[in-house]
């Protein structure tokens, strides 16, 4: 029966492979042939005049299309959230929404493009059901104008990166009960930032509900019963971007306006003419309200801080994460070092500089805090580098021909004992594996200066967290790795002098050039992508062998978690049943802390606190956290598996003369292990996916492996598919072997 479903499974893993890989080859390319093939190009609102616009219900926008499109089909919806969806999904040809809000779903979803501007104003203000509370409110909201503070207020909600709170207003309550009504959807005036009430106009209303004692109660409503909680009393004021209207004044006392905004219409970008899509960049200044990558915590990241006050930052660990953001739309420029961006443009055409010299930057040597002697010994030999001429060899050899460049051969002796260097190997040119060997200049430099100082050279892979984190407690002595200064890791961190200066630009997709021109140039076919994108990740450079050497340390790392974590399990499950209160309790105490710490963080406190000190390599910590936590479910399969058989049986085999520990063995334990064996083949499936997090420290499995080729070639997907399959593929095989011994232990029935 098992090999009759062999076939499926390997036909389902070719078919991941085949669909995921479609999925991420070129989607504007099929979009822009859509549109050649017949979709409509809408050009402003008199093109989609007779078709389906949506709106909010009960909104000026609802009434502006009434008014002015009445050939046109409204969709009606009650918040901003499904107006967008209703937009994606094809459920309406254009949507109208104030231009602020727009603004957020236009950073957040590529798909969506402006259709129209400044429709009409709007006046914004807050709705009143008693005229007297309504005079008080636009009293202190005139001195909100007046000192500034409501500018300060809109400024902050407009820029809201998810981090931003409601003050802690000092609110005794003493004065009675304010009840507000918003709609708890409409980014950025009335919203929910996770369980908090958060936005403009709550901070407002709270504010004002202190300023008179008044209890605050916040009802969440749809906008179109707004206007009708207010009108009845169900609530004392209504606040979510609700505009002034005439027609509104005669049901309810309306404030001074707070906010102004323009109307603006959205429709998808494969609708709109193909210049209508690009972002018409002409310099830096043009991103100043636009979606920015950069790596986590580099100089890079203060500076795009500083000098994008309006933009909104995607903050990376890796290069290679930077690509994929900007290759799938998700952020418009990203900023690099421009040795490492003249690769990464190599191998995406695509790509081009905005500015190529935006930032003068270095990069430096870190050593442990305390070694200052072997730092300023580095430096030394930095010095008599680059005045022996051996400095310009390897600057020629890998920053101008890292390509073709080979590792030269670097006697050391050894005899002073180990040098242990952190690195990631995953930034071209200057740490990296090149035909399975560690290559680059920074590779290069940390060997010269091993052999300098007559200590053995051992390389640690890390990702560039934890190899900042593996510095600062001791695993390493030194790293090295493309790594800028900043006042921040200079605390925990010492540097070295710099060993390269570099300048960073800002890389940008040609086709949001104002400049860019399409010359229409043939693409490949699907095949032939296939084909390069194979080759490139998995046959030049032996990059195979990468995947092969991580495949090995997952399966390791699994099976013998799996040993471990079963045996452990066993042991956890019987003093859960102890009758002896404090080993059940330990047991207990053990089962809570092991599932509800994430795993990811008990692997990182496990290498970096619990064995800081130890001499332990990062396989053997990984086993270690794995079983541990494998044994906190485990134990719990075990025991209601046990709990699950009659005591009758027990009993039997008692009366049948066998001790307790016999009857478990021969009588108990058969049947527990048949009940228990098709959880337990779900939980160690899902341990085998977990070890995908080894990464953090130091360990190159199947994971990291794909993260060194993504760094090599730049290619966001193509490696990520391929360890998909092979991690389903392995997880398929050891779910056959789980099964083939189940079978063995199945009781025998008589036929």
């Amino acid at each position: 029966m098992i090999k009759s479903y062999s076939k499926y499974f390997l036909l389902f893993g070719m078919l991941i492979l085949l669909f995921s890989f479609n999925l991420t080859s070129n989607p504007p390319a099929k979009k822009e042939q859509e549109t050649k093939s017949g979709e409509k190009i809408y050009t402003s609102m008199q093109d989609v005049a007779d078709k389906r616009i949506g709106a909010l219900l009960g909104s000026t926008h609802d009434q502006f299309i009434s008014e002015n499109y009445p050939n046109a089909y409204i969709l009606r919806v009650d918040n901003g959230p499904d107006l967008a969806l209703a937009l994606r999904t094809g459920q309406c040809d254009a949507i109208i929404m104030d231009e602020n809000t727009a603004k957020l779903y236009l950073a957040e979803d590529p798909q969506l493009g402006v259709l129209e501007r400044n429709i009409f104003r709007e006046d914004y203000g807050f709705g009143f059901n008693n005229v007297k509370l309504r005079n008080e409110f636009n009293i202190y909201l005139n001195e909100l104008i007046t000192s500034g503070e409501l500018q300060s207020i809109i400024n902050k909600w407009t820029d809201d990166d998810g981090s931003i709170t409601i003050p802690d207003y000092n609110n005794t309550g003493e004065s009675g009960i304010f009840k507000i009504g918003v709609t708890g959807t409409d980014v950025p005036f009335a919203y929910m930032n996770g369980t908090k009430y958060a936005g403009i106009d709550v901070e407002i209303l709270l504010g004002f509900a202190a300023s008179k004692n008044l209890k605050p109660e916040i009802s969440i409503m749809p906008f179109g019963s707004l206007l009708a909680a207010a009108t009845s009393k169900k609530v004392d004021v209504i606040g979510s971007a609700i505009t002034i209207t005439e027609e509104r004044k005669k049901q309810l006392a309306f404030s001074d306006s707070y906010y102004g905004s323009d109307a603006i219409a959205l429709a998808l970008k494969k609708n709109l003419p193909k210049q209508s899509s690009g972002l018409n960049l002409q310099n830096i200044d043009d991103l100043k309200d636009k979606r920015i990558g950069v790596l986590l915590g580099s100089s890079q990241d203060m500076f795009a801080t500083e000098s994008f006050k309006d933009a909104k930052l995607y903050r990376m660990d890796h290069s290679v994460e930077l690509v994929a953001l900007l290759q799938q739309g998700q952020c418009d420029a990203i900023l690099l070092d421009n040795i490492e961006a003249n690769y990464l443009m190599a191998e995406h055409p695509d790509f081009a500089y905005l500015n190529s010299d935006v930032k003068k930057d270095y990069y430096v040597i870190g050593f442990r805090k305390a070694n200052t002697n072997e730092r300023d010994e580095f430096n030394v030999f930095l010095k008599e580098l680059k005045d022996s001429g051996v400095y310009d060899e390897m600057y020629n050899r890998w920053i101008y021909n890292g390509d073709t460049a080979e590792m030269p051969v670097i006697e050391n002796s050894g005899t002073n004992g180990l040098l242990r260097i952190g690195t990631t190997f995953e930034s071209v040119p200057f740490s990296f594996i090149k035909n399975g060997e560690y290559a680059g200049f920074d590779i290069e430099l940390m060997l010269r200066y091993a052999a300098y100082i007559n200590k053995k050279a051992e390389f640690i892979h890390y990702n560039f967290s934890g190899m900042l984190s593996a510095i600062i407690t001791g695993k390493v002595d030194v790293i090295a790795n493309a790594i800028m200064e900043t006042e921040e890791r200079a605390e925990n961190i010492s540097f070295s002098n710099s060993y390269i200066d570099i300048t960073s630009g800002i890389i940008v997709l040609k086709k949001n050039l104002a400049s860019f021109q399409n010359d229409e140039k043939e693409s490949k076919n699907w095949f032939a992508k296939v084909k390069d994108s194979f080759y490139n990740n998995i046959i030049k450079e032996k990059r195979y062998l990468l995947l092969w050497e991580g495949l090995k340390v997952t399966f390791i790392i699994s099976i013998l978690s799996a040993i471990l974590g079963t045996l452990l399990g066993a042991l956890i499950c019987w003093m859960r049943m102890s009758k002896n209160k404090i080993i059940k309790t330990i047991a207990l105490v053990y089962i809570d802390i092991l599932r509800g710490i994430p795993q990811v963080v008990l692997l990182m406190l496990m290498f970096y606190v619990v064995f800081a000190s130890w001499n332990i390599g990062g396989v053997a910590v990984a086993v270690i956290t794995f079983a541990m936590n494998f044994a906190a479910y485990v134990s719990e399969m075990f025991r209601t598996s046990i709990q699950s058989i009659k005591k009758g049986q027990t009993e039997a085999g008692i009366a049948m003369g066998f001790s307790r520990v016999k009857t478990f063995f021969n009588i108990i334990m058969p049947q527990a292990i048949q009940r228990v064996i098709p959880v337990y083949k779900g939980e160690f499936i899902g341990l085998v996916k977990m070890t995908s997090i080894v990464g953090y420290i130091a360990v190159q499995d199947l994971t990291k492996a794909s993260d060194i080729i993504r760094s090599r070639t730049f290619d966001a997907f193509f490696p990520l598919i391929v360890i998909s399959i092979i991690y389903f593929l392995l997880a398929w095989l050891l779910t056959l072997l789980i099964d083939m011994i189940q079978i063995k232990v199945a009781p025998k029935r008589n036929k």
